[in-house]
């Protein structure tokens, strides 16, 4: 998206992703010091996904204390629900406006800043031509299999995967292709081709290590699907998700199958 503002409405943009690492280090204090000290007319400030207790997520109340004005705190996603909202509540209420990617967030945030918007996820439309429908049936899904955390296991990708998606596609019996984009590790991708073992009609594809940054990737994966699916378990973490898979298959004229959870 900021690629797109950047040449279609020449509007241009720091984007700076927090790590330990002596480059991005500098990176962050040059953009810090940058928007402190010599903060340009008209700019906009926007935080994203702050709730730790850090010592970035110190300077950039910091920063919000100073230059307040035109600031946005970006949330779409519940992670009140995932980790202490002490540091989320600070920015809810001290920014100049907030953006939530779902009615959901919507409800949640209001509460704590009158001035907040409804804005869902953009996806840009991707040029492809449309194919015929694959000899064997494609199936797909994209997204983060899982990291395994304790707290959001029951409402996990995997956890929605494994009750919704797997059990259904067990039980058809024709020819059919199921293609999971975002499965992490070996052991993971072991357990699901051993659970589908027994189905000699299905061919399973579990590709590892996707570059995420890199959308012709994507989009290549996304190109073999005759049916995009969004399963998600009915929990108040997954109500308030936008509704982005569904979008990204749309945007490439992919049908979807989806939950009817939240944004869904």
């Amino acid at each position: 998206m900021l690629e797109h503002l950047k040449a279609k409405h020449n509007i241009n943009y720091h984007f700076v992703y927090p790590s330990y690492r002596l480059k991005n280090i500098a990176r962050f204090c040059i953009a810090l010091t940058a928007a402190m000290l010599f903060r340009k007319k008209h700019s906009v400030i926007i935080f994203q996904k702050i709730y730790t207790t850090g010592i970035y997520a110190t300077l950039l109340k910091m920063l919000l204390f100073f230059r307040r004005k035109n600031t946005v705190y970006d949330i779409d996603d519940a992670e009140y629900l995932r980790f202490s909202d002490k540091t989320i509540k600070h920015f809810l209420c001290n920014c100049s406006a907030v953006f939530v990617g779902s009615n959901e967030l919507l409800n949640y945030v209001i509460k704590y800043n009158k001035n907040t918007f409804l804005l869902t996820s953009p996806v840009l439309p991707f040029q492809y031509n449309w194919k015929e429908k694959n000899q064997r049936l494609t199936i797909g899904w994209i997204g983060d299999y899982g990291t395994g955390k304790e707290v959001s296991k029951n409402y996990s990708h995997k956890a929605s995967l494994k009750s919704l998606l797997f059990p259904a596609i067990k039980s058809i019996e024709f020819s059919l292709k199921l293609i999971l984009v975002g499965v992490n590790t070996k052991e993971d991708k072991e357990e699901i081709m051993d659970y589908f073992s027994g189905n000699k009609n299905l061919m399973v594809e579990i590709p590892l290590n996707v570059n995420w940054l890199d959308e012709t990737v994507i989009h290549h994966y996304l190109e073999q699907f005759d049916i995009g699916v969004s399963p998600m378990v009915d929990h108040e973490f997954n109500r308030a998700k936008s509704a982005f898979k569904l979008k990204q298959n749309f945007s490439c004229g992919i049908p979807a199958l989806a939950s009817p959870v939240g944004e869904n």
